[in-house]
């Protein structure tokens, strides 16, 4: 490295071996075998690399002791190690940005350590010499290094910098990443050469946000000086362009911090720049989109700041009084009592929870934590006259005593129902106090609730009633409750909103330990083995099936589980299991006497069709070892042959094994290669495959998006789907984003035609920074099961 130098390094004039390094201090240092914690260009963080260290930690300290010679001791000052590793990073970072984007790869493996680390460096130094760093003046107003910067600290993908896709953003302003970074020195230069101190760009809107976020007092207090709006809050996301560069590669949207410098600061704990702020005039009332100062203040818990804040004006019941449930939901007392002693509205309502006695009892019990914290607060909301059965409509939790049920606080429980809690008071999720705590294994709670003649018929909007919550929930001591208490065992209203019974909603139980016994204990009491959810629910059997509960399945067969059971979705227990790929499911359900060649589900599938079709080539192996018929007719593709030609992956094993079979061809495969597609399908049949025009293949691959490039280019790629005209009003929203992206993708000209010709709709996505597109054309309705898989896709 020569940093004064330009360029200050050259990637061929590295060490050949750079473990040569280490014997310049073969004494001092030593290599070593590591982990590396930062990413380059084409790799991440983890991969095996060389370190360089220190021998021993005693070197360390000889070099920090009086013993070492005086004239090399002043080379050891660290105020010269910042300097220099602020000079030798931003020199490496000034070279990199004028490299094009081919010369990147594998040539800059320090470039995200040194974007990282030089900042830190660089505050170091100027809070020890008073002065600002000349290296960090250049990067920040040089417009190619500060975007290069920003790119690589962004962790963002080198590759594809001239693809029209991209989105870019502007850039923070050279003021706002000094003051974020606590170049206070840095800062004054560029103030001095006429920097905006109220330029917008970056997280948090401007400098002064950014400044207070971070507790730069100084750097706030500079700004300030410099006319820096101390009220202007920011109500609009915005999208931009980045500078018009060859380096300027995809960083992806942003939208920018709403909001002004008070509420940060008062989010952040920093007392002495809230006061900062309040002597210069920031309005303590002003919403920054979110929330108030106040609010954020309480939600911290500073009682410094919260009196600061009401003493210079702030309205207590500002949104509803969102400030006293914050409070209350984190146990802030202190901030409770200055609130309420200030006018605070306990029972106003709105806010996240609905008001704060509720937001009291909302809060969840943490490892470590009995809950003692919560009942003080509740008691103090009590006794200044919070109203304990205030219903709130459309909430997840309803009233107090529903929200302390469903954490688990027993204590609360007891004081809500001593101050006149209405214990059958109807709503939420599980419809009433008792179903929740049913439903989370609250089994004091539940036996409290009971002996206040809590009706356990009552349902809710998903486990409706308390014996299918109680079943989910997977403990059988709370079972038992609801079953001693009345309940009926076989009710069909509760189990997710399909009208499933208890024992269903136990076999879907995610607690797989206690499934079996209390799947024995609901039989016990007389539950209907076959019983089936009014819909498109699933028996009981293959809940179970689903939950790999082997004992279960077998359970139940044994109790005469019809096997062959199917229902409008999933089709009989086979397909499911065949689904799952559980192959000793399938030899145990062959062996109880299964139908391997039973239709079911919403297209008639068999076993056989379901296996073939995702490509699963030892389940239909071990499904025409059982004698399956490859040449029964049925499901969405016809039969099990033509299922295969959906898909690429093994369809060829997969089609020659049913063709050994004596499965019937019906027609020739499919050319995965070839851009023809099916265009003369007739617009009153359903298309059944995923296709593409061939004008459109044929113009993305020579964008390089489709075909033999597909394995360079990852995951980025192009899939057309047909869509049915009664999915269309669900995919209008994206009409013009979806134009745009055809626009720019195929060129304007090219792509007005082709979707004058095929009325193409195409949706822009992005998966771990990589642009897809998601063609949509529309035609006749097809099923639900098309509906459902275009919504999965989409």
């Amino acid at each position: 490295m020569e940093p004064d130098e330009r360029p200050a390094f050259r990637p061929e004039h590295r060490i050949p071996e750079p473990g040569e390094v280490a014997r310049y201090c073969s004494s001092l240092t030593k290599l070593t075998i590591g982990r590396s914690r930062h990413r380059n260009e084409n790799d991440t963080s983890g991969s095996e690399v060389v370190h360089i260290q220190l021998a021993h930690a005693s070197v360390n300290e000889y070099l920090a002791s009086r013993l070492v010679p005086v004239n090399f001791k002043s080379s050891l000052e660290q105020i010269l190690a910042h300097e220099a590793i602020v000079s030798v990073c931003v020199a490496y970072l000034i070279t990199a940005a004028e490299l094009s984007a081919s010369e990147h790869s594998g040539n800059l493996p320090f470039a995200y350590f040194r974007a990282c680390h030089w900042l830190s460096h660089a505050r170091e130094a100027e809070a020890n010499t008073l002065e600002s760093s000349a290296w960090a003046v250049a990067l920040l107003t040089s417009e190619k290094a500060h975007a290069y910067w920003q790119l690589v600290i962004h962790s963002r993908p080198f590759t594809y910098p001239t693809d029209p896709l991209q989105i870019k953003d502007p850039l923070p302003s050279p003021l706002y990443c000094a003051s974020e970074g606590g170049l206070t020195e840095t800062a004054r230069v560029l103030l001095d050469e006429g920097a905006d101190a109220n330029e917008v760009g970056g997280r948090c809107y401007n400098a002064l946000n950014v400044a207070s976020l971070n507790g730069r007092e100084t750097i706030v207090r500079l700004l300030l000086d410099n006319n820096a709006e101390i009220n202007w809050n920011n109500q609009h996301d915005y999208s931009g362009y980045l500078c018009d560069c060859p380096n300027a590669l995809y960083i992806g949207h942003t939208q920018a911090t709403r909001g002004c410098a008070l509420p940060t600061a008062s989010r952040s704990r920093h007392v002495e720049i809230v006061q900062l702020l309040l002597e210069a005039g920031a309005d303590t009332n002003d919403e920054d989109g979110c929330s108030y100062p106040l609010t954020y203040a309480c939600n911290a818990g500073d009682e410094v700041i919260v009196r600061m804040l009401i003493d210079s004006g702030a309205n207590v019941n500002a949104s509803d009084g969102s400030a006293l449930q914050q409070s209350s939901h984190n146990g802030r007392l202190a901030s409770m009592q200055i609130l309420l002693k200030h006018g605070a509205n306990v029972n106003a309502q709105g806010g996240n929870w609905g008001n704060a006695l509720i937001a009291a009892c909302d809060r969840t019990i943490k490892e470590n934590d009995n809950g003692d914290e919560v009942l003080p607060v509740v008691r103090l909301l009590l006794e200044n006259g919070a109203q304990v059965n205030r219903a709130i409509q459309d909430r997840d939790h309803p009233n107090a005593l529903y929200a302390a049920a469903r954490r688990g606080h027993v204590d609360v429980v007891q004081l809500l129902i001593e101050y006149a809690a209405n214990v059958n008071a109807h709503g939420g999720h599980h419809g009433n106090a008792l179903n929740a705590a049913l439903a989370n294994g609250h089994e004091s709670i539940a036996q409290l609730l009971l002996t206040r003649e809590a009706d356990v018929h009552i349902h809710g909007r998903a486990l409706s009633d308390a014996l299918t919550a109680a079943a989910y929930g997977g403990c059988e001591a709370v079972v038992r409750l609801p079953l001693e208490a009345g309940a009926d065992v076989n009710t069909r209203k509760g189990f997710k909103g399909k009208r499933g019974t208890p024992l269903q909603a136990a076999c879907f139980s995610l607690h797989s330990e206690a499934m079996i016994t209390i799947v024995h204990l609901l039989l016990e009491w007389g539950a209907e083995i076959n019983a089936k959810a009014i819909g498109e629910g699933l028996s009981a059997l293959q809940g179970a099936f689903r939950r790999h509960a082997t004992p279960v399945v077998e359970m139940l067969i044994e109790r005469g589980a019809y096997i062959n059971a199917s229902d409008d979705s999933e089709g009989n227990a086979l397909q499911v299991a065949v689904k799952e790929d559980e192959e000793a499911m399938v030899h145990l359900l062959l062996d109880r006497g299964a139908d391997i060649n039973a239709p079911g589900g919403y297209w008639n599938s068999t076993a056989l069709m379901e296996a073939a079709e995702p490509g699963r080539t030892s389940m239909v192996r071990l499904l025409l070892d059982e004698g399956a018929d490859p040449n029964v007719q049925g499901g969405f593709h016809g039969n099990a042959l033509s299922s295969v030609r959906q898909y690429r992956d093994r369809a060829q094993e997969i089609r020659q094994m049913l063709l050994a079979a004596r499965a019937v061809d019906y027609g020739p495969e499919k050319d995965w290669d070839s851009a023809e597609s099916e265009t003369s399908t007739p617009d009153n049949q359903s298309s059944t495959y995923l296709g593409c025009p061939r004008e459109v293949l044929e113009r993305l691959r020579k964008l390089g998006l489709m075909g033999q490039q597909r394995k360079q280019l990852g995951k980025k790629r192009i899939v057309v789907v047909r869509v049915p005209n009664t999915l269309r009003r669900e995919f209008e929203f994206l009409h013009q984003r979806l134009r745009d992206a055809l626009d720019r993708a195929l060129g304007l000209d090219e792509a007005q035609a082709i979707r004058e010709r095929w009325d193409c709709y195409h949706l822009e996505r992005r998966l771990k920074y990589e642009p897809w597109l998601l063609g949509l054309k529309m035609h006749k309705p097809t099923s639900g099961y098309t509906r459902r898989r275009l919504r999965y896709i989409a």
